[in-house]
């Protein structure tokens, strides 16, 4: 229903009113499309794709909104599919590929603006799915692509897992490929599986010396995909941005002190964290 302030403005606009030819009257166009509903935002449409609860739901979502989803809405679409998909649907899809077409069309048209970064769920999903061939094979490329640049360890991160070791008295699992293609940058046991993610420069919009200080702290649309699709995969997540690990240095205070309260309370809140694998 629409909002009363919303109505009264409709009919304030409407000018004289039009019949329908049976004494009935209705609005004038600008009014009609003033109470037009709003096309919904890139954030809106992921929510609606993370819930649906049947293939033909998400299928219906690509149909109705295609034009308007982004490189995070796409991926998230494989991503549910490769989750909900049960063996009747498989058989389904694999008998006309037809279905999913649209979708690996406009998916592999993305990947030269999306990059490696993500395309890891959207073959995963294409494995699980059992799809090979036609348009699935540029996933396939990129998924290799991504793979082979996991597993790169930069000295930032050799000082985060120095200072993780210190704190849980065990050296935590480094570079840890799971399913879906990604690499964690530390896999840390602490009452619940943690995954740790050190973010330095490249991961964030802008590295160049003449962006401002929020440029620098805003993270880049492949930051920002891998860490919603973790969460997706119900990973319970850390992410350490380098410019939060370089004040620890600047602070007063033993700085081995204050690294391992940082981490310790990082990771206590991913611990406390609620996580419903699918829903990113």
């Amino acid at each position: 229903m629409l909002p009363l302030t919303l109505l009264a403005l409709a009919y304030s606009l409407a000018g004289p009113r039009r019949y329908d030819g049976r004494g009935r009257r209705g609005l004038s166009r600008q009014a009609l499309v003033l109470c037009a509903p709003r096309p919904l935002t890139p954030r809106q449409l992921n929510g609606r794709i993370a819930n649906a609860s049947t293939v033909d739901g998400i299928l219906q979502l690509h149909a109705a909104h295609g034009d308007a989803l982004d490189d995070i809405n796409l991926s998230t679409c494989w991503s549910r599919l490769g989750r909900i998909a049960k063996n009747a649907d498989r058989r389904r899809l694999l008998q006309d590929p037809a279905l999913l077409a649209p979708l690996a069309r406009q998916t592999a048209a993305a990947l030269d603006d999306w990059g490696p970064w993500g395309v890891s769920a959207t073959a995963h999903a294409a494995a699980k799915l059992r799809l090979e061939g036609g348009p699935y094979e540029a996933l396939w490329r990129c998924h290799a692509e991504f793979t082979a640049q996991q597993g790169r360890p930069s000295r930032l991160q050799r000082h985060v897992g120095a200072a993780l070791f210190r704190l849980v008295g065990s050296r935590p699992r480094e570079e840890v490929t799971i399913p879906e293609g990604y690499s964690l940058d530390y896999l840390v046991e602490r009452g619940a599986r943690v995954a740790v993610e050190v973010d330095g420069p490249s991961h964030y919009a802008a590295a160049s010396a003449t962006a401002s200080a929020a440029q620098h702290r805003a993270p880049s649309s492949a930051t920002l995909l891998k860490r919603r699709q973790l969460r997706s995969f119900g990973w319970r997540l850390v992410s350490i941005p380098y410019f939060e690990w370089d004040q620890l240095h600047a602070a007063k205070g033993s700085t081995a002190e204050l690294q391992r309260r940082y981490l310790a309370a990082a990771l206590d809140e991913a611990v406390a964290e609620t996580v419903v694998a699918g829903v990113s």
